[in-house]
């Protein structure tokens, strides 16, 4: 559970299930973007859940989350990806192909994993790999993170 109560409001709504939950977590989203706060990161990527009605509105989520300093959330979404990966596969797979289709973060993303914690490193590692599987146009990028 977050401190932040925001935060709270966008978990209690991420099922996206109805227009009364889209609006709040329209609005909560909307709150926190104005005073953006870097130790709301590990939390927020906690909100993801493939599960949600409306993935159009989830993505007010990824692009909020990318509005943060890049180092600092590329290390919050390693940290974050072995519990991502349970209810959230496939924004976990969505957020690493956007970071796989992107230079700069490829290049801090590698040098953030190799610093990772082992169980947060194979996580990654498995969520690469299954993008490599999925999409080999994917390959040589994966490989990069990987080797």
């Amino acid at each position: 559970m977050s401190k932040n109560p925001l935060i709270e409001l966008l978990r209690q709504n991420r099922l996206l299930r109805s227009s009364d939950e889209v609006s709040t977590f329209d609005d909560a989203l909307q709150a926190l973007a104005r005073a953006p706060k870097d130790s709301d990161l590990p939390d927020l990527l906690t909100i993801f859940t493939d599960q949600c009605e409306h993935h159009e509105v989830m993505w007010g989520l990824v692009h909020f989350i990318e509005s943060f300093e890049m180092k600092t959330q590329l290390a919050a979404l390693i940290d974050a990806v072995p519990s991502m990966s349970v209810h959230a596969a496939e924004w976990t797979r969505i957020l690493h192909c956007r970071i796989l289709n992107d230079d700069i973060s490829r290049e801090c993303y590698k040098e953030l994993l190799q610093a990772a914690s082992p169980g947060s490193h194979e996580a990654v590692k498995a969520v690469l790999m299954q993008i490599q599987v999925d999409d080999e146009n994917f390959s040589s990028r994966v490989r990069q993170l990987v080797a």
